[in-house]
């Protein structure tokens, strides 16, 4: 009422984001951000459980590759025929399956009668409800929780991320191939996996395990009492040739306990051959009971490969041989120059430089190598 208006001046558009009623280039700008603030809808929060949620699956003990196949399941990113269909895919949503219910992410994981097998079979209990619930969500959230209470046993709460994964994996070889998986093979191949995962996470502790990565000693040397030796070989000459692989076992008095010799068909590079001869060096051992063994090698390559502790991922035989040391209950392994592994040596050349292609295992040594063995037995005198 204060205002007292102009009547004798007419009326004019003036601008009102500035004070004195002039446009300027900084209010326009303010004048898009509110129109924009305006014009967006308002974006609910995620839920605290649902964070917790997201938070914990980053955090689950298992491969990177697991943890995003989850992230996959949660965000709906699954190939499954709902999905496909759902962004313009023409196809049958039926379970190919089961031929019962829509193919969906929750039906493959939990409610397909493959799915509900495995997980009756499995360690995991199932949820307050005693079914499995339609939403992904709140099983993730229950197996997720399983895992985090201390009655049940470890092996319960790290093993989902493997079932999810080879339940998946039996649907597509299902869908791709034609191959139907018995439940109880299904859930095998995610036990198997997911302990060979804790075995490479965790050392077991009552295990004595050594690496001495270099040796100056240019004599082959007597193990200590109570132990063996164990030198073992590869040879390789080129990617189209045969490989060869030996090995001898002798005693704290350097007697020849057993040895062997082995052919193979060509490898890609002698990394390989190196790792296949250690391979089959600790299978050999186990099944003759050998135990306390020191293992000698003169390979450059077995140096970068595994005495350097390189990732166990890098190559599926590292996986193996992990997994065959564990069998020892104490062991150690030595690179040693190429004058301490004579015996090896020898015994895989003739694979690739005679030609002698017949695999063996034999009590003692060779007895072209007598002289040999005799001669390192009795040269070891600190």
């Amino acid at each position: 009422m204060k205002i007292k208006p102009e009547i004798s001046q007419t009326d004019s558009v003036v601008w009102g984001l500035s004070k004195n009623a002039l446009y300027t280039s900084k209010s326009g700008y303010a004048l898009l951000e509110i129109i924009e603030e305006i014009n967006t809808p308002q974006v609910e929060s995620i839920p605290p459980v649902e964070k917790k949620l997201w938070s914990s699956l980053w955090k689950t003990k298992t491969t990177p590759k697991l943890r995003h196949f989850l992230w996959r399941i949660l965000s709906g990113a699954l190939a499954v025929k709902e999905r496909l269909r759902s962004r313009g895919i023409q196809l049958n949503v039926t379970c190919s399956s089961c031929n019962n219910g829509v193919e969906d992410i929750g039906h493959v994981l939990f409610h397909c009668p493959v799915a509900q097998e495995v997980w009756a079979l499995s360690s995991i209990p199932m949820p307050p409800s005693g079914a499995w619930s339609r939403s992904v969500f709140l099983n993730l959230l229950h197996l997720i929780n399983c895992g985090k209470r201390r009655s049940q046993a470890l092996e319960t709460g790290l093993v989902f991320p493997w079932i999810l994964w080879q339940i998946w994996k039996a649907r597509n070889a299902f869908c791709f191939e034609h191959i139907r998986l018995v439940p109880a093979v299904v859930l095998d191949k995610a036990l198997v996996e997911a302990e060979v995962w804790r075995e490479l996470q965790v050392p077991a502790p009552q295990r004595t395990s050594q690496v001495v990565v270099a040796q100056e000693a240019r004599k082959w040397k007597k193990p200590p009492s109570g132990w063996v030796k164990c030198n073992f070989a590869s040879s390789w000459l080129d990617p189209t040739s045969v490989c060869g692989g030996a090995w001898i076992v002798r005693d704290g008095y350097g007697k020849a306990i057993f040895h062997s010799r082995r052919s193979c068909p060509s490898l890609p590079n002698p990394v390989e051959a190196d790792l296949c001869s250690l391979l089959w060096t600790l299978e050999d051992m186990a099944n003759l009971s050998v135990d306390k063994v020191i293992f000698e090698s003169s390979s450059p390559y077995l140096r970068e490969a595994f005495l350097l502790n390189s990732s166990p991922g890098i190559n599926p035989l590292i996986n193996m041989i992990t997994q065959r040391f564990h069998g020892f209950s104490e062991w150690y392994t030595e690179l040693v120059l190429i004058e301490s592994n004579k015996v090896a040596s020898f015994i895989v050349n003739s694979v690739t430089r005679d030609q002698r292609l017949q695999s063996y295992i034999g009590s003692g040594g060779p007895s072209w190598l007598q002289t040999l063995i005799s001669q390192e037995s009795g040269s070891d005198t600190s």
